[in-house]
């Protein structure tokens, strides 16, 4: 294996690199960053076709719906869905579910894995993420019953949080998009590991994007702060621009 051969692969087959699993731009805007290697995006997309979990994990283009979403800073909205995971559960201690949570703003992603979707579970792990220290203004969520529950409402209220539903077709957008996003990388980490597994690399999958360049933003998740709020005053922010986060 040449040392070429071995760098991509150290990259791309950790989930915790910002580059793992990721397309060709990702990848090579990580690569040219980093410095080690000089190698153009036509190789690297040659050198990602070679590799099975990527060929056989591609994701579809299709056409973009815009709606504008308007918001004031970090932290001022966040989108929330569940990822079925249930045809993996068997594999994962019975986990079924995984809580997708995402900041609009600076698009820092949360994800907390739940063996079911009741009212109580849900709630469990809401109050889990805030305890990182970070609570929204608002939070919108499709009509699920699993974000309408008792339990779950009590917490928003607790934490003074607006909570909104999305009601049109394009509705939970953020977090359905980001959500495609996971699900490649995890069904490519499938492929090159051989295993349904993925419980334990959840973590692992949201260091890495956190700390992947986002284009709408142009830089990190992680690197975006409050303070930057004035910097970058109201930003508009277009649902479905992007189908590879």
């Amino acid at each position: 294996m040449s040392a070429l051969e071995k760098y991509l692969k150290e990259i791309y087959y950790i989930p915790s690199n910002p580059a793992s699993f990721s397309g060709p731009d990702k990848l090579y805007n990580y690569i040219q960053k980093d410095g080690q290697f000089k190698i153009s995006k036509y190789k690297i997309r040659k050198w990602l076709q070679s590799q099975e979990p990527y060929s056989l994990q591609r994701p579809l283009r299709r056409p973009q719906n815009r709606t504008e979403i308007v918001v004031a800073g970090i932290d001022d909205q966040w989108s929330a869905d569940l990822m079925d995971m249930v045809k993996f559960s068997k594999y994962n201690k019975e986990y079924k579910y995984v809580l997708v949570v995402i900041d609009v703003f600076s698009k820092y992603l949360w994800l907390r894995k739940l063996k079911d979707k009741k009212g109580e579970s849900v709630a469990t792990a809401f109050q889990d993420i805030f305890q990182t220290g970070r609570v929204p203004n608002k939070i919108r969520t499709d009509m699920g019953q699993e974000f309408k529950a008792k339990r779950v409402q009590t917490v928003f209220k607790k934490e003074e949080i607006n909570h909104f539903y999305a009601f049109n077709e394009v509705k939970a957008s953020v977090s359905e998009r980001v959500i495609k996003t996971i699900k490649t990388k995890i069904y490519r980490y499938f492929s090159y590991n051989q295993s349904y597994r993925y419980i334990d690399k959840l973590q692992s999958f949201v260091n890495g994007y956190n700390h992947t360049i986002h284009s709408t933003i142009d830089m990190a998740p992680v690197e975006v702060k409050k303070e930057m709020k004035k910097l970058f005053a109201y930003r508009h922010i277009f649902q479905d621009r992007i189908l590879e986060c």
